[in-house]
């Protein structure tokens, strides 16, 4: 039976929560970004500012993921399960993987095929580096990037399961910033 329900990602995860059975994977693919601090009235005004009420990954949303995917056998019997977060924004990409392993009870997966340097794909895909990745990165010189041994630079999921914003991307030669986790079982 399927229903339509009309509810932020926060409450509908915790409605989740009580589900019964085994939870192997979930996702979230290209949530809108948050406003930069140092955006200043420039782009979309719409967008939540970033770290306000309104953007749709919170702690709280967070930690109902690793609750559910750490507190259950998944279908397979090992305990947890995965998240994997994509998004077209590298500082969303980096905020949510920092948000994660503060949690503790979750941990980046390794990639086989991961981005070596980041600057490089953006020249090879994009030819320029986003402008949001500029200001961003004019705000926060010494950021974190979204490049190493955890973050994917081939899709995670087969042709058939990926998101139509990600095939948009492969087709606009955009970048997709795309991170795994998994239960850290050495937390307490």
């Amino acid at each position: 039976r399927v229903s339509f329900v009309h509810r932020s990602a926060e409450e509908l995860m915790a409605n989740v929560l009580s589900y019964p059975g085994p939870i192997s994977l979930i996702m979230i693919h290209f949530p809108s970004p948050y406003k930069l601090a140092s955006s200043r009235g420039k782009g979309n005004s719409q967008l939540p500012s970033e770290g306000a009420v309104g953007f749709m990954v919170t702690t709280k949303l967070l930690q109902n993921i690793s609750d559910l995917l750490c507190n259950n056998k998944s279908c397979c019997g090992i305990q947890g399960g995965l998240f994997i977060f994509q998004t077209k924004c590298e500082d969303v990409a980096v905020n949510i993987k920092q948000l994660c392993e503060s949690l503790e009870s979750l941990e980046c997966v390794q990639c086989k095929k991961y981005i070596i340097d980041i600057e490089r794909i953006y020249e090879h895909k994009a030819r320029v580096r986003p402008k949001r990745v500029d200001d961003w990165l004019d705000a926060n010189p010494s950021a974190e990037r979204a490049e190493g041994e955890v973050w994917s630079s081939v899709p995670l999921l087969p042709l058939k399961g990926r998101p139509e914003t990600e095939i948009q991307c492969e087709h606009d030669n955009s970048v997709v910033h795309r991170c795994m986790f998994r239960c850290n079982n050495d937390s307490s």
